[in-house]
């Protein structure tokens, strides 16, 4: 099986998605008011194109995901698999990265969820911090400033294709 670590923040949005969308996220519930206003307001976060991305990524490699992102402690894999469907991603999410109880980064969660799953053959990760020891060859990394860009969603594409 091949698996995506995905995080949110810094992937699938940013800083220069934020501008464009009038500075804030939070009239997400304005837009959509025939929606949860919590699953409004998260849609509302995730930029279409990197989603795009994400789409082209998973579609090419086959990779299931796993969040790995701080929206695994308010958002069910149920309700992210949704989010990603309406902005035109389909996913098949096989878990979340486990909370450690000393905060020793997301390298050492991956890990710990990585020897729970031996059925895992590759991976990769996207994310925008870089706290992924020992697996930082696996790390695509993107920004706060701009989220995942087509040459990370290639570089991701070629970590994970035989």
């Amino acid at each position: 099986m091949k698996v995506l670590f995905l995080d949110v923040d810094g992937v699938l949005n940013s800083k220069s998605y934020v501008r464009r969308a009038g500075g804030t996220f939070n009239h997400g519930a304005k837009i959509l008011p025939d929606m949860d206003p919590h699953m409004a307001r998260n849609l509302h976060m995730l930029d279409p194109e990197p989603c795009g991305r994400l789409h082209r990524i998973l579609s090419v490699t086959g990779a299931k995901v796993v969040l790995s992102s701080s929206w695994r402690y308010g958002t069910t894999t149920v309700e992210m698999a949704e989010l990603l469907r309406l902005r035109g991603c389909t996913t098949h999410f096989v878990g979340w990265t486990p909370t450690l109880n000393l905060y020793r980064g997301r390298g050492k969660e991956i890990d710990a969820w990585l020897k729970v799953n031996p059925e895992v053959t590759q991976f990769a990760i996207v994310d925008d911090d870089s706290d992924m020891d020992p697996h930082m060859d696996r790390l695509v990394k993107t920004s706060w400033d701009t989220g995942m860009l087509d040459e990370h969603a290639d570089r991701l594409i070629q970590m994970m294709s035989p």
